[in-house]
C-alpha cells in the first residue's frame, strides 16, 4: 500500500491594507469639529487662569478660618460673665375697666372726663405704656366738635399732639377747662355781694376775677357793684385797704364813691 502524503497548506496570501473609505472619512469629519492648535493652547491656558483663581479664593477663605473657628469654639476664649438673674414676677394682665363716657365738648363735663381717662390709664399700665397709645384712646371718645378738633392728630401720624401726652394733655385742657372757669366765674361774679367782711369779700372777688380778661374799669365797677350799701357811702380809701394790688385804686383816693347810675344801685 502506497505510503500517505501530508497534506500541504498552501501558504496565505498576503493581506493588503485597507484602503480608506474617502466617503467614510468625510463623514466622520463633518460630525466632530476640527481644534486648531491655536484654540487647544488658548482653552489650556483659559483653564489654568480658572485653577489659579479658584486656588487664590481657597487660600483667601482659609486665611480667614482662625478667627472664624476660634469663635466657634468656647473653650478657647475667655469665660463670658453671666447675666444677673432677674426675679420672675409674673405678668399681671390689665384689669378690664369701663371706658369713660363720650366727651362732646360740654364744658361741664370735661374734668369728669379726663379724671375717668386717667383712671384707665392708671389700672391698665401694660395696655397704655406708650404715650401715642393714650392720647389715641382720650380722642376716641371724643365726639361732635371736640373730635374736629382732634381729627388732625388722627389723620397726621407726625402731628405733634400724637406722641406726646403732656402736650396733647395741656393742649384740650387750655381749649375746655379755662373755658370751663371763666364760665363759672363770671357766673360767680354776677351773683357775688358782700355778706362779711370788706377783706373777705375782696379776697374772694380776686380769686374770681383773676382768670378773667378784665380791664381796669370793670373790675372796679363789678367790684362796687357788689359790696354793701353801707360800705359804698364811705368816704375812704376802700381799694387800698382791701389789697387788691392797686389795681382797683380810683386816681384820687379821698374822692367819696359815687354809686354808678347805669347800676341801678
Amino acid at each position: 500500500m502506497p505510503p500517505k502524503r501530508s497534506a500541504t497548506v498552501p501558504p496565505a496570501a498576503p493581506v493588503s491594507p485597507v484602503e480608506p473609505d474617502d466617503r467614510s472619512d468625510s463623514h466622520d469629519d463633518a460630525e466632530q469639529p476640527v481644534i486648531t492648535r491655536e484654540e487647544y493652547n488658548a482653552l489650556v491656558n483659559s483653564y489654568q487662569e480658572t485653577l489659579q483663581r479658584v486656588q487664590e479664593l481657597e487660600a483667601r477663605n482659609a486665611a480667614h478660618a482662625p478667627s472664624s473657628q476660634t469663635s466657634l469654639e468656647p473653650e478657647e476664649q475667655a469665660p463670658t460673665p453671666a447675666p444677673p438673674e432677674v426675679p420672675y414676677r409674673g405678668f399681671n394682665p390689665d384689669p378690664r375697666v369701663d371706658a369713660p363716657p363720650e366727651f362732646s365738648g360740654k364744658i361741664s363735663e370735661f374734668p369728669n372726663f379726663m379724671a375717668a381717662c386717667s383712671v384707665v390709664f392708671t389700672l391698665c399700665p401694660n395696655t397704655y405704656s406708650k404715650p401715642e397709645s393714650k392720647v389715641l384712646y382720650v380722642v376716641s371718645r371724643l365726639r361732635g366738635l371736640a373730635m374736629n378738633w382732634a381729627r388732625p392728630i388722627v389723620e397726621n401720624p407726625h402731628h405733634p399732639y400724637r406722641k406726646d401726652y403732656s402736650v396733647f394733655e395741656t393742649a384740650i385742657s387750655n381749649l375746655y377747662s379755662d373755658r370751663n372757669l371763666q364760665a363759672k366765674n363770671e357766673d360767680k361774679l354776677a351773683r357775688l355781694e358782700q355778706t362779711k367782711s370788706a377783706a373777705t369779700y375782696a379776697a374772694e372777688f380776686q380769686s374770681l376775677v383773676d382768670p378773667l380778661d378784665l380791664g381796669d374799669r370793670a373790675k372796679c365797677l363789678l367790684f362796687y357793684k357788689g359790696l354793701k350799701s353801707d360800705v359804698k357811702g364811705h368816704q375812704c380809701d376802700c381799694w387800698t385797704s382791701l389789697h387788691l394790688h392797686g389795681s382797683l385804686r380810683p386816681s384820687n383816693q379821698h374822692r367819696p364813691m359815687q354809686t354808678p347810675t347805669h347800676l341801678g344801685e
